[in-house]
């Protein structure tokens, strides 16, 4: 049994945001782009609640076929080029790991065991 201590009023900012973004380019696959969204309420700078939203997906292929664009800070940029650069940053952050950032996966094909899908 609780005490009850009254009501308070609060002003809640509900905000729609995407939560979690997956890349899956496995080989031999098509690449895809999944998206998860979610509806934050937000009061006195807390989260108050969290809803998981709608769940957005696209494969490179519809990507190519489609004319897709946004404008963000004055540039419009199309769906591709976001992927190409996406593929530009992982290419970059890849080449500047150094030997103590080998992941488990990597250490497995070094010494020849295939990591278990």
């Amino acid at each position: 049994m609780g005490i009850e201590q009254g009501e308070k009023t609060l002003k809640v900012k509900v905000i729609e945001r995407t939560w979690r973004t997956e890349i899956d380019s496995s080989y031999g696959g098509v690449p895809v782009i999944t998206a998860h969204r979610e509806v934050l309420k937000i009061a006195d700078g807390e989260v108050i609640s969290r809803e998981r939203g709608i769940v957005v997906q696209r494969s490179l292929e519809e990507l190519k076929n489609a004319d897709d664009s946004v404008k963000f800070k004055n540039k419009t940029v199309t769906a591709v080029e976001m992927a190409e650069y996406f593929s530009a940053f992982i290419d970059k952050w890849a080449g500047e790991r150094t030997a103590s950032d080998v992941r488990m996966s990597d250490r497995h094909v070094a010494i020849g065991v295939a990591p278990k899908a």
